[in-house]
């Protein structure tokens, strides 16, 4: 298949970030830089959940089949689940992981009093996609993915959804993705002799009223949804974030809310490639930070400052070539540069004062004593998920 330059195969190959093989259909192979950036939007998405109420819990990979979770969910999407013998029995690899996470609230009995209770997991999920629908990170066999329940009262619903909606868009926004769009996906009609819960007639009122930039089709389940959209750079459409109400009802008086921010973790790498191509967001840079002596004595000065930079948190590099002049991060493709550098002082009256100097690929930022160079980057390479933690509020 001929890939366009824009692909995020090829870009992916050209940073040296990942690649696939035919020894393992629908999987990916990270490189050093490529698993620094995955680990960097993990982390972010973690600090996320934190500031927002949920708790991250794990569940199994494989469970075994005909337990009364699974009975209904094969049965749903037997072409989709894969299985695994063991004896006489059968194992089902987690596809996605909506009935541990059920397990999970009914282990004890729980007061309507103390929800919301809201859950997310980074699961491993697996599916039995054909080959000839595998579309390189887009679409795969396996991957991460970001998934959460919300386990709230009827009369919670209204606050859960609108303020996850303001949330995931604010989020994806700050990916600086193309195309985002939010879908509303209308409610297929239920069968003969099924009525729909009051939990579902709820969540779709609150959908209905929230802004949605397209209407499209309608959903396999009983209830609304809203999807969140971007577009890769042929302008195909992916779908990123989600959230939905389960069709089947738990207890009377509960409501379980499925929601996802930017789903696969995979698929959302690939189009933040496509978009920023080798000038990925500070945040999400394999190395953020350049460390670069003043001349060659200054090796001890800058090994202790790319010490301090890990200390804060940073992703900094001793850059060995000594260059202190261009653009810290090219415009061709190649290995991604750092999007900043930090020039340690190699003069006697400098090195007694402490100072450095910072630069980005525009040119000269400041110069500052090596603490107050870690407060700034630390600020600069700060991700979208983050709480400010200087006073100042969220960024979400």
């Amino acid at each position: 298949m001929m890939m366009a330059p824009s692909h995020h195969l090829r870009i992916g190959a050209q940073l040296d970030l990942f690649h696939q093989e035919d020894a393992a259909p629908g999987a990916t192979y990270w490189h050093a830089a490529g698993a620094a950036i995955r680990l960097a939007l993990l982390e972010n998405i973690r600090l996320l959940w934190l500031d927002t109420g949920y708790l991250e819990v794990a569940t199994p990979l494989l469970s075994l089949l005909g337990s009364r979770h699974h009975e209904a969910e094969v049965a749903r999407t037997s072409d989709e689940c894969l299985l695994a013998p063991m004896g006489d029995a059968q194992l089902v690899v987690t596809r996605r992981p909506c009935q541990f996470h059920r397990q999970l609230f009914e282990h004890r009995t729980r007061s309507l009093q103390l929800l919301p209770l809201r859950y997310a997991e980074l699961a491993s999920c697996h599916d039995r996609t054909a080959l000839a629908d595998l579309c390189g990170l887009l679409r795969q066999r396996e991957y991460c993915a970001d998934i959460g329940h919300i386990y709230c009262a009827v009369t919670q619903i209204d606050a859960e959804v609108e303020a996850f909606h303001e949330q995931c868009l604010a989020y994806l926004r700050a990916l600086d993705l193309l195309g985002l769009q939010s879908q509303r996906v209308w409610a297929a009609r239920p069968p003969p002799g099924l009525d729909r819960c009051a939990a579902l007639e709820r969540f779709d009122r609150v959908l209905r009223s929230l802004p949605a930039d397209e209407e499209v089709g309608t959903s396999r389940g009983l209830a609304c949804r809203m999807n969140y959209v971007a577009h890769d750079c042929a302008g195909m459409p992916w779908r990123l974030g989600c959230i939905k109400a389960n069709c089947v009802p738990p207890p009377s008086g509960l409501a379980v809310l499925h929601r996802s921010i930017i789903g696969s973790v995979e698929r959302c790498i690939a189009l933040l490639v496509e978009r920023h191509r080798n000038a990925l967001p500070p945040w999400l840079a394999p190395i953020q930070v350049s460390v670069v002596g003043g001349d060659a004595t200054a090796g001890q000065r800058a090994y202790e400052a790319s010490e301090h930079l890990r200390a804060v948190g940073l992703r900094a590099r001793i850059d060995d070539a000594g260059t202190t002049h261009g653009a810290c991060r090219g415009d061709g493709l190649g290995p991604a540069q750092a999007p900043f550098t930090l020039i340690v002082a190699s003069g006697r009256s400098e090195r007694q004062a402490d100072v450095s100097i910072v630069r980005n690929a525009s040119g000269h930022l400041g110069v500052f004593s090596l603490q107050h160079a870690c407060r700034v980057l630390g600020r600069l390479c700060a991700g979208p998920g983050e709480v400010c933690r200087e006073g100042h509020g969220r960024l979400i």
